[in-house]
């Protein structure tokens, strides 16, 4: 019985991303989106709340403080005006990262958090730059 769309308390969205061709469907990443309508400012003080809760909560976790990035999908390439910030905990699994992506009118995407939780197998992945 259909009961409508989802409802999400915490995030606006939520992602999640499997291998292809995996009969098992086991997810390799979780995120929870919060969107930002292109007011990016407010993006920041809710990624510093989120790092101080998982700082609490993963104390013995190697920590990346945030680093603010080029890009690599904006159109006018990493030196673009799109920007991300990101930090990241890594654990024995895997790693948690945290990133406001600040998008440029030329990319057209919208301002967001991201919160993901991914397998060491996918962060390898998305080490290999798979979408060059």
């Amino acid at each position: 019985q259909n009961k409508g769309p989802l409802i999400f308390e915490t995030y606006d969205a939520v992602d999640f991303d499997n291998k292809t061709n995996d009969k098992k469907y086991i997810i390799q990443s979780l995120s929870g989106v919060l969107f930002y309508n292109n007011n990016i400012k407010d993006c920041y003080p809710k990624m510093d709340e989120i790092i101080a809760e998982l700082k609490q909560l993963f104390r013995n976790s190697e920590f990346d403080d945030k680093e603010t990035l080029g890009h690599p999908n904006d159109p006018e390439g990493k030196a673009g005006k799109t920007r991300v910030t990101i930090a990241s905990f890594y654990l024995k699994s895997g790693s948690i990262d945290i990133a406001c992506y600040d998008y440029s009118e030329k990319h057209g995407s919208q301002d967001h958090l991201n919160i993901s939780i991914d397998s060491i197998e996918f962060g390898k992945w998305l080490a290999s730059d798979p979408y060059k």
